[in-house]
């Protein structure tokens, strides 16, 4: 633009006219190349001229590996049509006097560990508070451990 020279107002402005036509066209150009309908012609040809070959080797890798491929294609149609993961469209609602009855079993629970006794029902949540010291954890020692199962002896 400059070479040490001042340039008049006229010229810079076409100067300047001049580069935003130079844009306006490249632009133009990349529009036209990045266009989906371009880009689709672009991938069918490709296809055509190697579709076959894709092709090929698609069935060759299935031929080599049918687990692999079966395996595929149950997690797709499982996808497809499996139950919904999502869960409930609805959440579950408690019934007030089902949420009142749980409120009191609770209360109860935390009543007599405050004072330290056992629990009567084994229906009964065991909720107790830790003192100083003590860990949050349920202690495991509490419940009492299951049979243990022992093999037969070999009839003789």
């Amino acid at each position: 633009m400059t070479d040490g020279r001042r340039e008049r107002p006229d010229d810079i402005e076409r100067d300047i006219e001049a580069r935003r036509d130079d844009l306006a066209a490249t632009l133009d150009a990349l529009q036209d190349r990045a266009s989906p309908r371009v880009l689709a012609e672009g991938v069918g040809h490709a296809l055509k001229d190697e579709g076959g070959d894709l092709l090929e080797a698609a069935l060759r890798m299935a031929r080599r590996n049918p687990v692999a491929v079966a395996m595929i294609a149950a997690g797709v149609a499982w996808l497809a049509f499996g139950p919904d993961t999502a869960g409930p469209k609805t959440p579950r609602r408690r019934d007030p006097a089902e949420r009142a009855e749980q409120s009191a079993r609770i209360a109860a629970a935390q009543a007599r560990a405050r004072r330290g006794g056992r629990l009567a029902s084994s229906n009964t949540p065991s909720v107790s508070t830790p003192s100083a010291g003590q860990s949050a954890a349920p202690d495991m020692y509490d419940t009492p451990a299951p049979a243990r199962l022992t093999p037969a002896s070999p009839e003789r």
